[in-house]
């Protein structure tokens, strides 16, 4: 593998705490590869973002290295415990089902039951060791507004008290969920038999994780991420490339996936984000081309969220009703029979989803 000028600065990176700002298609595994390559007898862990990522790390990362999501050493230590019970996500019809808020209006127990999870969301991505006030997502003014009946405390012991009944493994009314099981692992402060730790798309890390692996003192840490391709904000994730103190300081501002003329317009728009932004570079044979408006068909749409993606599909088919559509990955991950089981509700017609049924009426709906 021929290594750019950028790429053999990471293979041969010699700080114990090293960052990498990496642009897009500038090929941060395989720098990461080169360092594993370069430094063959160092035991190293690749922490890997998901299961995909993992798998494909495990077959071209060399022998001494381990690839592993940052949940797999969870499961293993703690998570195991609660494999008869572990759910992807837990809902608020769920809890409110297995009579969790007593006292709380009939009415308002969904939306309860959603700010008890979020604030329990809040809880396991960060640092802290107990539920607090600072966790419960909701702003001064909702105290006075649908939940002027409750207070803060109200909010961290409704928490404290579904975080209990999740960590009972016999408990099957509350299922444990994954982030739930990490925090457990992170409170009892793990300690990894690495040398070297691998850490990729750092941008989109969550405070939690962060801590554990900051933790380990004793491996070298290497952390590589791109600040403008961070998208899990939404899950309690943080900029690890800006929160983490550094020894040693390396870029990849090199892509191979497009030429100069794209990687100009994409300078141009970073910096309209940031002034000081280092240009990007376009490695890709050809010029490439960029087109003002939609450009003639077939055309791909990249939406930023699934309603933005559905809002433009509705735009083009009634401007023309004769366009075909292909989506990426399937529609049927859009999950368009939660819109029209929504619009049931809407029309006051039979509603299919669990937690729809929770709402006597549409304008409930709205005002959760």
């Amino acid at each position: 593998m021929k290594l750019t000028t950028e790429q053999d600065a990471i293979a041969h990176a010699h700080g114990h705490r090293v960052r990498v700002t990496a642009y897009a298609g500038t090929g941060k595994t395989s720098s990461l590869e080169a360092w594993a390559r370069a430094h063959p007898r160092v035991k190293t862990y690749y922490v890997a973002f998901n299961k995909s990522v993992q798998v494909e790390a495990a077959g071209r990362f060399p022998r001494n290295v381990t690839a592993k999501t940052g949940h797999a050493p969870a499961y293993a230590a703690i998570g195991r415990q609660y494999r008869e019970k572990l759910v992807s996500g837990v809902k608020p019809w769920e809890l409110v089902q297995a009579g969790l808020f007593p006292g709380v209006p009939h009415t308002a127990q969904a939306a309860w039951a959603d700010v008890v999870i979020r604030t329990l969301q809040q809880f396991w991505a960060s640092t802290d060791t107990q539920i607090l006030p600072t966790h419960i997502p909701l702003t001064a003014s909702d105290w006075q507004g649908p939940f002027a009946w409750a207070d803060p405390l109200h909010a961290v012991r409704d928490a404290e008290r579904v975080w209990s009944r999740m960590q009972d493994p016999l408990d099957a009314a509350v299922g444990m969920m994954h982030d739930g099981y990490l925090k457990l692992y992170a409170l009892s402060e793990p300690r990894w038999p690495y040398d070297a730790i691998l850490f990729d798309e750092a941008q989109d890390a969550n405070p939690v994780m962060l801590q554990m692996v900051l933790r380990q003192t004793q491996a070298q840490q290497i952390f590589v991420g791109d600040p403008y391709q961070a998208i899990y904000g939404w899950r309690g994730a943080i900029d690890a490339m800006t929160a983490i103190t550094a020894d040693q300081d390396l870029r990849l501002t090199a892509s191979f996936r497009f030429g100069p003329a794209i990687a100009a317009v994409a300078t141009r728009l970073l910096r309209w984000h940031d002034r000081s932004v280092i240009p990007v570079q376009g490695l890709a044979s050809g010029r490439g081309q960029v087109y003002r408006g939609m450009g003639a068909a077939p055309v791909t749409v990249i939406g930023r969220s699934n309603a933005g993606l559905f809002s433009q599909a509705v735009a083009l088919w009634q401007a023309s009703p004769t366009i075909q559509f292909d989506w990426v990955g399937g529609i049927d991950g859009y999950r368009l029979d939660l819109l029209e089981d929504t619009a049931r509700l809407w029309q006051q017609d039979v509603v299919r989803s669990p937690f729809l049924r929770l709402f006597p009426d549409f304008d409930a709906l709205v005002e959760y």
